[in-house]
């Protein structure tokens, strides 16, 4: 837990595992009555200690990340998860620019 929320499932680029990174992804997390449930994106910058989130309200509930690479650069590159809007009973596949979460969707397929 970092900044008094919490989070799971962190992940990195694949190509620094074992090595120092900057970038880090986490699932936000929300209490809900008895429980607790996937609620949006963490972006972590271990350099800088800060942190940006994509929380994406409270119709939708989103799932595990993957980190997609789009350039040279570590976390250049889309975080994507599946939401699910309980409103409609609906899921899309999420896309997010994985430097800059708080921006929110890029796309939702």
């Amino acid at each position: 837990m970092r900044a008094g929320r919490h989070a799971d499932l962190a992940s990195i680029a694949p190509g620094y595992t074992g090595r120092p990174y900057r970038h880090g992804w986490r699932v936000g997390t929300r209490q809900v009555p008895n429980d607790v449930e996937f609620a949006g994106a963490v972006h972590i910058d271990a350099q800088s200690g800060t942190e940006t989130r994509w929380d994406p309200g409270p119709a939708l509930a989103a799932g595990e990340m993957l980190f997609v690479a789009t350039g040279s650069g570590e976390g250049e590159g889309v975080v994507m998860t599946y939401a699910y809007d309980r409103s409609t009973q609906t899921s899309a596949l999420v896309v997010l620019d994985a430097l800059d979460i708080g921006a929110g969707p890029m796309a939702r397929i």
